[in-house]
C-alpha cells in the first residue's frame, strides 16, 4: 500500500483548521505518512460517529495507496471519464452518498482527482451494498470503480471479487 508510518497527533491542525486525519502523500512528496488526531477521534465516538473516522480512515489511507499507484498529483486516465468539472466543496457534511451527481460519489468528491478516488474507495469499503445501487445508474462512476479496482489489483491479487463479495 505504501504506508509507512501513522503518526498519532493530539490535537492535528491544518491552516487552523482542526482534521480527524491526513495523509498528505502527492502534496508534500512524503508518500506514506498518515496523521490522525486524537482528540478528534475521541469526540467522534462520544458523538457515536464511528462510521465517520471509519471512512476517514479509508479514504486518507487511500491517498497513500493512490500515492504508491500513480506517483504523481495529475491521473489524466481518471479525469478522462469524468464528465464533469471538478469544483470546491468543503469536507463539513460532504460525504453523505449521492444518487444525482453523476460520476461523484459525494459531494467532496467533486474537489479534485485525488479526493474523488479516495472517497469513492473509502465507500466501496464502508458502504459496498449502497454503491453498488448507485452504479447501476451512474455509467461514469460505475467506470471510476471499474478502474481503480483494477489499480487495486496491482498492489494485491486478494483484491479479486471475493473479496468485494465479503463487504
Amino acid at each position: 500500500s505504501g504506508l509507512k508510518f501513522i503518526v498519532i497527533c493530539n490535537d492535528l491542525k491544518v491552516e487552523g483548521s482542526s482534521l480527524l486525519g491526513m495523509a498528505p502523500a502527492h502534496y508534500d512528496k512524503s508518500p506514506g505518512v498518515f496523521f490522525v488526531n486524537r482528540k478528534k477521534i475521541k469526540e467522534a465516538f462520544k458523538k457515536k460517529l464511528s462510521k465517520v473516522v471509519r471512512h476517514t480512515f479509508h479514504h486518507e489511507f487511500f491517498h497513500i495507496i493512490d500515492c504508491t499507484l500513480t506517483t504523481a498529483i495529475s491521473d489524466s486516465a481518471w479525469e478522462q471519464i469524468n464528465q464533469y468539472p471538478y469544483r470546491n466543496q468543503s469536507v463539513a457534511s460532504n460525504l453523505k452518498l449521492l444518487t444525482d451527481r453523476k460520476g461523484f460519489i459525494t459531494n467532496y468528491a467533486s474537489n479534485n482527482a485525488a479526493e474523488d478516488k479516495a472517497e469513492v474507495f473509502a465507500n466501496l469499503i464502508n458502504d459496498y451494498s449502497s454503491v453498488k445501487q448507485i452504479l447501476k445508474n451512474d455509467k461514469i462512476l460505475f467506470q471510476k470503480v471499474q478502474l481503480l479496482i483494477q489499480r487495486l489489483k496491482k498492489i494485491s491479487p486478494t483484491i479479486n471479487a471475493d473479496f468485494w463479495r465479503k463487504l
